[in-house]
């Protein structure tokens, strides 16, 4: 977004066709661990943020990945809670 108006950067053109062929497809992060991951190393988000702020958001969210992962869903509660 930002880098791209202030480089004016012009977007790839549209993709017609089947998706699922494209060979050198680049997937987003599947789960907020890897999301943080790629945040932690991006030199995108080092161009526009301090180290300072960088490492700040890092432990928030390594802290919200924490919370996340440690919490019972209400899948898992309707699934198992007729087994305790």
């Amino acid at each position: 977004g930002l880098k791209g108006l202030k480089e004016k950067i012009s977007p790839p053109e549209l993709f017609k066709g089947d998706s699922y062929s494209i060979k050198d497809f680049k997937r987003p992060p599947i789960d907020l661990n890897e999301a943080l991951h790629h945040f932690k190393n991006s030199e995108f988000i080092r161009e526009y943020f301090t180290e300072k702020e960088v490492n700040f958001l890092s432990c928030f969210y390594q802290n919200e990945v924490e919370e996340f992962e440690n919490s019972v869903t209400e899948m898992e509660r309707k699934r198992y809670f007729n087994l305790i």
